[in-house]
């Protein structure tokens, strides 16, 4: 193994956590001193730009649900604000009836 690998830091995925989710990206090669594990960097290309892909589905859906979601809580805000002034207009008006009996 190149001394020099071992001196500078290393960017990049364990290949030990890679192996039990996309086995086919890890590849094993031996040398004087074991078996090492490696990454196929270029197989998960496809892989990543599907997670992307279904992530980014997700985030439209949610933007929808949430635009839904906001439009419900703007006409329930207008319901409440219609039934506050119909209950204030029915006090008022009972307030005015009773007034004129007494």
């Amino acid at each position: 193994m190149n001394k020099d690998f071992k001196k500078k830091r290393q960017i990049g995925l364990i290949a030990q956590e890679v192996q039990d989710i996309i086995p086919e990206v890890v590849s094993h090669f031996e040398t004087g001193e074991g078996e090492f594990l490696g990454l196929q960097y270029g197989h998960l290309t496809a892989v990543l730009i599907k997670g992307i892909q279904e992530q980014q589905e997700m985030i439209e859906s949610q933007k929808k649900e949430i635009t839904a979601l906001h439009s419900m809580v703007k006409q329930m805000g207008k319901q409440l604000a219609d039934v506050t002034a119909a209950m204030k207009n029915k006090e008022a008006a009972s307030a005015q009836s009773t007034a004129f009996v007494e």
